[in-house]
């Protein structure tokens, strides 16, 4: 059994190469960190883009059921999905690793089952309240 999530991603890359990086070497550290992020399913069945960043922000943000509405002003990520109870902090690592390469105000908000977890880019760094 595993647990809920909503997930409410607002950013605007400065570096979307850098995010990119930052989150291709998270990958990386699967084993090590023992995360499985289920590459094979997502890169066979749904054809998941390592090189795209937009691939990978919904393979940790949405279950790659993540929506994009992408706007003049940021690219917005709504996602409802299960995921194991750890998978929580695996999305408030990823944050903190990519929030050097977005714009300050860049938001997330993770709900999983009960509680919540916010967090707001300023000055180039994660922010949780």
């Amino acid at each position: 059994m595993g647990q809920c999530y909503s997930v409410y991603l607002k950013v605007r890359f400065t570096d979307e190469e850098g995010a990119k990086k930052a989150l291709q070497q998270k990958i990386a550290r699967g084993a090590e960190e023992r995360t499985d992020y289920s590459l094979d399913h997502y890169k066979g069945d749904l054809g998941l883009d390592l090189d795209n960043v937009h691939d990978l922000v919904r393979l940790f943000f949405g279950g790659w059921k993540a929506r994009f509405d992408e706007t003049a002003d940021s690219d917005w990520v709504t996602a409802d999905f299960d995921a194991s109870y750890g998978w929580e902090y695996v999305m408030m690592d990823a944050f903190d690793i990519m929030a050097p390469y977005l714009e300050d105000g860049s938001s997330i908000e993770i709900y999983p089952d009960s509680g919540k977890d916010i967090c707001v880019v300023c000055d180039g760094a994660p922010c949780w309240n």
